[in-house]
């Protein structure tokens, strides 16, 4: 039901047809400007092989935390989940059975958009096409360290600075999600996750949070700045 064209995403799909309910898990086609014009967005990125807690309880705490500074002005963000069929990690993208059995299962989150974009910033890009306000790229820690790996903007004559420059359009912000010490060692490896990671961290509660995070320079460095200056958003998933 969902197109992964050039040009990126021909069509998203959502779970709010006429007779269907969120927990039904059952998506239609709608043009894009249907789901995602002039709304605040949530965007989650993922392979989705399966829906886990956590990754419902992300959409829940961004809410929160973009709630908190609407004041009222803005309807309820626009949940996005995007799926590529570029892996930034070079696994193969399922096959087209698989991709619309997630595609149903996501339904239930929020809108879900298939593409082929590669790196965020072109995601974000398209998602201008259609709104002005607001957009949050909810990410979990590991995924954060990734996008400060100078290693995935090669492309690119102004490689990470110019890859997160275009990521963090104007009212682009990136929320980060705490996970488990067990979990970042299981996505980075445990000898990348320690170097990595601050003298100490994690704290009391076993959570890796955003601040916990301590890159060698240069990326360590623009991180701190990002970070300072309200770019990158710690969440707590106890609001």
């Amino acid at each position: 039901m969902v197109e992964a064209a050039a040009g990126g995403a021909e069509s998203v799909a959502t779970g709010e047809a006429a007779g269907d309910t969120a927990g039904e898990g059952k998506a239609r086609a709608v043009e894009p400007a249907t789901a995602l014009r002039k709304r605040a967005l949530i965007v989650e990125r993922g392979r989705f092989d399966t829906i886990a807690p956590y990754q419902s309880e992300m959409l829940r705490a961004s809410r929160q935390r973009l709630r908190a500074g609407n004041h009222g002005e803005e309807p309820e963000a626009a949940a996005v989940l995007e799926m590529t069929v570029h892996d930034a990690t070079g696994a193969p993208p399922p096959d087209d059975r698989e991709l619309l059995a997630r595609v149903d299962r996501l339904a239930q989150l929020g809108a879900v958009v298939v593409s082929d974009f590669a790196p965020y910033f072109e995601l974000i890009h398209y998602l201008r096409r259609y709104t002005a306000e607001r957009i949050r790229v909810v990410v979990g820690v590991p995924a954060l360290a990734n996008l400060l790996g100078e290693q995935f903007y090669d492309s690119l004559p102004g490689a990470l600075l110019e890859g997160l420059g275009k990521l963090l359009d104007q009212g682009v912000k990136i929320y980060a999600y705490p996970v488990s010490l067990d979990v970042l060692r299981a996505a980075l490896g445990t000898e990348r996750a320690a170097a990595l990671l601050k003298p100490g961290a994690p704290g009391p509660t076993g959570l890796v949070t955003a601040d916990d995070l301590r890159p060698p320079p240069p990326p360590g460095l623009l991180l701190d700045y990002l970070r300072a200056a309200g770019w990158i958003v710690p969440l707590d998933p106890q609001t």
